[in-house]
Formats: C-alpha cells, sequence, structure tokens
C-alpha cells in the first residue's frame, strides 16, 4: 500500500515596511498645534526627547506608545502607521 504525504508549500512572508518619517508628521498631526512636546511626551508615558525623535522618523514606536496614540487620538493603527483607513489596500512586499 502506498501512502501519500502533504507536501505544503511554503508561501513567502509578506512584510510591510512602514515609513518612519510619514508616521512621524501623523503624531505631529495627532499632537497638534495647541501642545507641546513636553506635554504630550508625558500623556504619553514618554520623555520629550523620545517623541521628538518619534516625529522626525529617528525611532521606531513600541507597541505600548502605538496603542496610547490610538487611545488618545482615536485613529487607527493602520492610518497611524500606514496613513491609510482600515479598508484601505496595503501595499506588501513579498520577502523572499
Amino acid at each position: 500500500m502506498h501512502t501519500r504525504q502533504a507536501h505544503s508549500k511554503k508561501m513567502p512572508i509578506a512584510k510591510v515596511i512602514p515609513d518612519r518619517v510619514a508616521i512621524g508628521r501623523r503624531i505631529r498631526q495627532i499632537r497638534g498645534f495647541d501642545r507641546t512636546q513636553a506635554e504630550f511626551a508625558r500623556i504619553l508615558g514618554i520623555g520629550q526627547t523620545q517623541l521628538s525623535r518619534y516625529e522626525l522618523g529617528q525611532s521606531e514606536l513600541t507597541l505600548t506608545v502605538l496603542t496610547r496614540l490610538t487611545l488618545q487620538s482615536g485613529k487607527s493603527l493602520d492610518w497611524i502607521i500606514l496613513g491609510e483607513a482600515p479598508e484601505q489596500k496595503y501595499s506588501v512586499i513579498a520577502q523572499t
């Protein structure tokens, strides 16, 4: 009796590459013009220098800060990270 084993092909993992400078611009938009970096940093539970790095695109956001930004702004993670509404299609790059 001959049996067949199922062979699964590995699919390449799609990777979304966020634009840190664009994310920084959206953080700046969330902060608004009526709050200082120091005030907004306190709200997010981070230092003013770290907020500046995020706004300039020099540091990657942590999940904790992303969560606090969504709660503070009412914006979706999709909008903060990709600048898109959740229903919009994502551009992905296949990783080989």
